[in-house]
């Protein structure tokens, strides 16, 4: 008998580990280019429980407390079976690893894919991404190279720098971007920007299948709350 507290001890602590919900990770979104007619996406954050996502080209949506498996994000939309349930199809995947704050950036997937978004994962911490600096995202199959300010970068195809302009606040900066088109260095973009240490930006090189050119685009980071689920 002089055993059985130790037992109950051990089988409680066991039942309050299984019932331990999992953790959750304080995720935020921004799309790219939307997927064809799928310009929302739903989230798990529970056993049975989806967030809405309504999807932006223009700002960063979150964060959302999203369930994550062993760091692995699924991204469904929402859909009626033929016997009235509702079923949450699957869209996209999103490997969120360790990271604490991640950015899922949603794109269109492959014609020929199986699912039509895919996705890339940044880091959101402070330390990875300071105020004051920029992630550069090369989304293109061009070698890129720019300057801003006196910070040089080169970039390879389907590749995420960061950089972090040694500039005061204030202070205007030569923003040059070039990419390599296989044989010679193309201009991309040439003009002046203004160092803000208050904010931080994503900047994403892209080929624009519209007239196939290589594109520029900045996102500042300003973070939208999700509307409520209906």
């Amino acid at each position: 008998m002089r055993y059985l507290p130790l037992i109950l001890a051990i089988i409680s602590s066991g039942v309050l580990q299984a019932q331990e919900p999992p953790p959750k990770v304080p995720t935020s979104f921004y799309c790219f280019r939307y997927a064809e007619n799928l310009k929302d996406v739903f989230v798990p954050t529970g056993a049975a429980a989806y967030q809405k996502i309504e999807l932006s080209t223009a700002n960063m949506i979150g964060p959302v407390p999203v369930l994550a498996p062993e760091g692995s994000l699924t991204l469904h939309r929402r859909d009626t079976a033929e016997d009235g349930t509702e079923i949450y199809p699957l869209v996209g995947r999103a490997k969120l690893g360790s990271i604490r704050s991640p950015l899922v950036i949603l794109l269109p997937g492959p014609k020929d894919g199986k699912l039509p978004y895919r996705t890339l994962v940044l880091d959101r911490d402070d330390a990875k991404f300071p105020l004051g600096s920029y992630q550069f995202i090369n989304l293109s199959s061009h070698p890129m190279r720019g300057l801003i300010g006196k910070t040089r970068l080169e970039a390879k195809p389907f590749s995420v720098k960061s950089l972090r302009p040694k500039a005061a606040p204030g202070d205007m900066m030569t923003v040059i971007f070039e990419y390599n088109d296989g044989k010679h260095w193309r201009p991309m973009t040439k003009t002046r920007w203004a160092y803000r240490d208050d904010r931080r930006s994503l900047l994403c090189a892209y080929l624009d299948p519209s007239d196939q050119r290589v594109k520029m685009r900045s996102i500042p980071e300003r973070l939208v709350p999700p509307k409520p689920t209906p």
